[in-house]
């Protein structure tokens, strides 16, 4: 799998949301970004608008399913930004082409940076079963695509 068919897919998954969740194709805005760390999708806007990056890494794939996820994805309407996290990143695995062990650490990472800012607690992740199987160190070996 390379950057360039993970891309596609990326481009796939907007035109199916385009058509099977907006009624107008403006009603969804784009904007492709260079630094994933800024990536975001905004909602509850009018036009929807997501952030994506560019893909040059199977991260910034991985960032872009997220994103995705929270447009489309279950529970995104939760009160808990927690809830929404988890199951837009629970999205992201399941229509990833590829899932890597780099891709898992940096979802788990992910749910983590809240805490380290002072919240109490760590979140609980959802159970992928039959994606990949945990390790004692909670990343994920990958189970499918590319090493």
């Amino acid at each position: 799998m390379n950057l360039d068919a993970m891309g596609a897919h990326i481009d796939r998954l907007i035109a199916d949301l385009r058509v099977t969740q907006f009624y107008v194709a403006d009603d969804l805005h784009v904007h492709w970004i260079d630094d994933r760390e800024e990536a975001m999708a905004i909602t509850d806007a009018d036009p929807v608008e997501i952030h994506l990056p560019r893909i040059r890494s199977v991260l910034d794939y991985a960032t872009c399913l997220h994103e995705l996820g929270h447009v489309s994805g279950r529970y995104q309407g939760s009160k808990s930004s927690k809830t929404r996290e988890r199951w837009a990143w629970r999205y992201a695995r399941e229509h990833a082409l590829v899932w890597t062990a780099e891709m898992e650490e940096d979802a788990r990472a992910s749910m983590w940076r809240p805490y380290a800012a002072g919240r109490s607690g760590p979140p609980s992740l959802p159970n992928v079963s039959g994606v990949c199987q945990p390790s004692a160190l909670f990343v994920r070996v990958p189970c499918r695509g590319v090493q």
